[in-house]
């Protein structure tokens, strides 16, 4: 009789629709697991953020110090066929010859390719170069120059939406675990 009695009063002191036993043990250990995961997401996400503002703002800096010059492909380095999902494309990387406002002659090899059509041909083009080092000159191709800071603000921006995400999500599992705080 007494050990019903008490059965009664703990069953009368426990929240409806909280787990018992083993559902208890596992909603703990799930929610030890995702809040471990919140950590790590949010020491990546800020991690991630911080390497992201670096990067875009030395870009930046180095770019407010960069002078357009139109330049002359007067070859290429090396050229290859690439199999692409629209078929078969030529890429070349130029060599550029260009004049600088000091009236210096440069002759660099662009690090980046470019696409050519049936054949790679010599002809004008724009060139970005900084005026203390214009060995270091780039093409002034959008890609080229505004790739590295699109790249790293999408993965920073999916990497916050993630985490507010998953915040949210665990506030509301906490809400409905443990009530809706007064």
């Amino acid at each position: 009789m007494t050990r019903n009695r008490q059965k009664t009063v703990t069953d009368m002191t426990k929240k409806s629709g909280t787990p018992s036993g083993n559902l208890r043990a596992y909603a703990d250990k799930q929610t030890q697991r995702n809040m471990l995961f919140q950590r790590v997401l949010r020491l990546l996400t800020f991690s991630v953020l911080f390497l992201a503002g670096f990067i875009i703002y030395q870009t930046w800096q180095t770019q407010q110090n960069d002078v357009y010059a139109d330049g002359q492909i007067t070859g290429y380095l090396k050229t290859e066929v690439r199999d692409t999902r629209s078929g078969q494309q030529l890429v070349g990387w130029p060599v550029v010859k260009f004049v600088t406002a000091d009236n210096k002659i440069v002759t660099f090899t662009s690090p980046d390719h470019l696409l050519c059509q049936t054949q790679c041909e010599n002809g004008p083009i724009g060139v970005y170069y900084q005026k203390d080092n214009p060995g270091k000159a780039q093409i002034a191709d959008f890609g080229a120059r505004y790739g590295e800071i699109i790249v790293w603000s999408v993965i920073a921006f999916i990497l916050l939406v993630t985490y507010i995400l998953h915040s949210r999500r665990l506030r509301i599992l906490a809400r409905r675990r443990y009530g809706s705080p007064s």
